[in-house]
């Protein structure tokens, strides 16, 4: 094991502080015209942190998206110089999303071009993009392909069945001191309940991120104002929501 590796406890307050402040990282800026879905620099800044801190060596995400997601963990992982593996999935579609072909085309090309910024500016770790739906071809990569992973960043589906089929695949191939990121979900989410009932037996503990949702009132003040208005009152009490699993023992399945 790299011994300069940091340990993580995600019940503990400093790590969670250390999240929220330090280096931060500028995103290539959001490009697709149909959908708003990409990282934000807050929640990409924290991803950053988080694999400065954990230095994994082998890094899943699910949902690349515009691959700003990919940047920061890739950036973050050249950065550390340990030999990083980062592979990255999705496909042109989205299982609750209908779009013409253009625009799938469109998020295609914006993606490859910052997969190919991402070669080019971050040497030190290597990042494969797979192409195909998750719910199909993870479990057959993850058995040839042998991995156990450290580090898995599950942004494609927000919905229990999809999130629980990546899991279902991930589960089995996770190293013994690995965290996993389910994001714009919260505890209160029908994923994280059952990952709370069911998996805690085996070694998982979990902590949720964010509110459960913004309130209701500021709903009603216009996006730039509201948006304002949070960044004054606390900018980590209204971050991102995400679900955090961190395997601590157990048993393998």
């Amino acid at each position: 094991m790299d011994s300069t590796k940091r340990a993580v406890d995600i019940a503990d307050e400093s790590f969670w502080h250390s999240l929220d402040l330090g280096e931060s990282i500028e995103l290539p800026p959001a490009r697709w015209r149909f959908r708003k879905w990409g990282s934000g620099r807050r929640d990409a800044s924290r991803l950053y942190r988080l694999v400065r801190w954990l230095r994994p060596e082998v890094i899943i995400e699910t949902g690349t998206f515009e691959a700003q997601g990919a940047y920061a963990l890739a950036a973050a992982a050249s950065a550390n110089n340990n030999n990083a593996r980062v592979f990255t999935f999705d496909y042109d579609g989205d299982p609750t999303t209908t779009l013409p072909d253009a625009a799938w085309n469109e998020l295609k090309s914006i993606r490859q071009s910052t997969l190919d910024l991402i070669q080019r500016q971050f040497p030190n770790c290597k990042v494969e993009f797979v192409e195909g739906d998750t719910r199909q071809i993870l479990p057959r990569f993850l058995e040839e392909r042998q991995l156990k992973w450290e580090l898995f960043f599950q942004d494609s589906m927000h919905y229990h069945a999809g999130i629980l089929s990546e899991w279902t695949a991930m589960r089995a191939h996770a190293s013994k001191r690995a965290v996993a990121i389910f994001d714009d979900i919260n505890e209160d989410h029908p994923f994280a309940q059952w990952f709370k009932t069911h998996e805690a037996q085996k070694g998982w503990v979990t902590r949720s991120t964010g509110p459960k949702r913004v309130p209701l009132p500021l709903y009603l003040l216009p996006r730039v104002s509201r948006m304002k208005f949070l960044a004054r009152v606390s900018p980590t009490r209204f971050r991102h929501r995400q679900f955090f699993c961190q395997r601590v023992g157990g048993s393998e399945g």
